[in-house]
């Protein structure tokens, strides 16, 4: 079966031959998903169309700094890591977990949306984009989208994000968590999964996300007004840990909660080092 490749210059023209044959159509960015799957999977899994939006550049792959952050969906990860030019007002913990996505090669070639929304969980950008409160926009034929990342987290309705027939077309940061206090971390251990802790203090509200064992969790507590306490650090910490599971009876082997555990102890410590209240 040969493939039908198209590459329109117009969104409209991306979204019809997604939307008639969604179940055959892939979308292609960098490329970086299709091409690790065809080499893990074997060529069963090229569709039969596929649409590469290398001409949309102009269109998807801007980072527009304003009252929020809007980031297209083409945008590379290397520039939102800050390895090459166009990423200024980019969280910080966004750029962290981009310089957690492979090497710079892959950076280089990698998107946002493709991140996102190639189905191999799990994405890098979901815990920080979590506890930013972004927005994803999500375009197809029957209309417009959008996605409220850290309410669709907490509902645990996060994944898929999109379905057939449906493209990633921006991301939107609000500005006053652009801003805010912030911590990712990111453990790997040798034949596991990584886990990450991305944290982000804005308004009194503290906003952990907790990514491992491919499950993205999200919690979220008033932490009152004033400086913290070391009693009310650990405090916040263990309220996460009970939270996220982390407790002896969680299933877990004892050094997997110990070292989650300690990572959302430094992520919170590193969040009140931050805290300008303090």
């Amino acid at each position: 079966m040969k493939t039908l490749y198209l590459a329109p210059s117009d969104l409209d023209q991306v979204l019809e031959p997604l939307g008639k044959n969604p179940g055959e159509t892939m979308v292609m960015a960098g490329g970086t998903a299709l091409l690790w799957a065809v080499r893990l999977l074997g060529k069963s899994v090229v569709p039969h169309t596929v649409i590469n939006l290398r001409n949309l550049k102009e269109i998807l792959g801007q980072v527009k700094p304003g009252v929020g952050t809007e980031v297209g969906a083409l945008v590379s990860l290397a520039t939102l890591a800050g390895e090459m030019p166009g990423g200024a007002g980019v969280p910080s913990i966004l750029a962290q977990a981009c310089r957690s996505v492979g090497f710079p090669g892959i950076r280089r070639t990698a998107s946002v949306g493709g991140n996102l929304a190639n189905g191999v969980m799990p994405s890098q950008l979901l815990p920080a984009l979590a506890v930013l409160g972004a927005s994803i926009h999500v375009r197809s034929l029957s209309g417009s989208r959008k996605i409220d990342l850290g309410k669709s987290v907490a509902e645990g309705s996060y994944y898929p994000i999109v379905v057939p027939g449906e493209l990633i077309t921006s991301v939107t940061i609000p500005m006053e968590n652009v801003k805010a206090p912030q911590s990712y971390l990111d453990f790997s251990w040798p034949g596991k999964d990584p886990v990450v802790i991305a944290a982000v203090f804005c308004r009194g509200r503290l906003r952990i996300a907790l990514l491992a064992d491919q499950n993205l969790s999200l919690w979220m507590r008033e932490t009152g007004t004033g400086a913290w306490g070391k009693d009310r650090q650990e405090e916040l910490a263990e309220a996460a840990c009970l939270s996220f599971g982390l407790t002896p009876s969680s299933g877990l082997s004892q050094i997997d909660v110990y070292r989650r555990r300690a990572l959302l102890v430094k992520a919170v410590g590193l969040i009140r080092g931050k805290d300008s209240s303090t």
